[in-house]
């Protein structure tokens, strides 16, 4: 007959097995998630959604606050460069975001390059990359797109922040492209109908003119310049 002793550590023994694989999965989770399949997957979901490419070198996550993404591009349907980004930081905890908490804090985004053009249909670059545009008037958004544009979820809330960023821009007609360079922003964003605000500041390399502009509008309206 089995003794107690070695009985009851035996059913100690399969208690703590689950409970250290579980520890050892949990601890081991950043890591897994931060693993070239898992970034490949965030690539795929991202540029299904949207009409461009975007390309991501690395992602970072942490339990704690600090979830980041290395060398980001943009692409357009064409496959032109329309912005980079050195790194992007997030503040919200892996555990908020897994948990669908909408609540981001801040992300800052580091290093933006942006090359924007206008065609000579008045399309930007930018645009052609992210909205997908259904038969009909070219540059006009469908009446889905509003309405998927205006129903944010009313939890979300953040902050970004663009630093040490460059913006050029150049269109049909414009001799000398505009750089804006170095360009400091900051955006607040909210689903819960408060206003939105906007922050930039910045300098017109070729010119010499400063950019400063403060604005604010509700939700999806026209923006209040101030």
């Amino acid at each position: 007959m089995e003794s107690k002793p070695r009985r009851r550590w035996r059913i100690l023994r399969w208690i703590l097995i689950p409970v250290v694989l579980l520890t050892v999965l949990v601890a081991l989770a950043p890591w897994i998630l931060s693993t070239d399949a898992v970034r490949e997957g965030i690539v795929e979901g991202i540029s299904s959604a949207i009409p461009g490419r975007v390309s991501i070198k690395d992602v970072k996550f942490r339990w704690a606050a600090g979830q980041t993404l290395e060398k980001v591009e943009l692409h357009d349907p064409e496959g032109r460069l329309v912005l980079r980004v050195e790194r992007v930081r997030m503040e919200a905890s892996l555990i908020r975001i897994l948990f669908g908490q909408l609540d981001l804090g801040t992300v800052r985004v580091l290093g933006l390059r942006a090359d924007l053009e206008r065609d000579e249909n008045g399309e930007l670059n930018l645009e052609r990359a992210l909205v997908e545009r259904a038969a009909g008037e070219e540059g006009e958004a469908t009446e889905g797109e509003k309405r998927g544009a205006e129903e944010l979820p009313p939890d979300l809330r953040l902050r970004l922040e663009l630093v040490e960023a460059a913006v050029s821009y150049r269109e049909p007609g414009l001799v000398e492209p505009l750089l804006v360079e170095p360009l400091d922003a900051s955006f607040f964003v909210t689903g819960s109908g408060d206003p939105w605000t906007a922050e930039v500041r910045g300098q017109e390399k070729s010119r010499g003119v400063s950019v400063a502009l403060d604005a604010s509008l509700q939700g999806l309206a026209e923006p209040r310049v101030q």
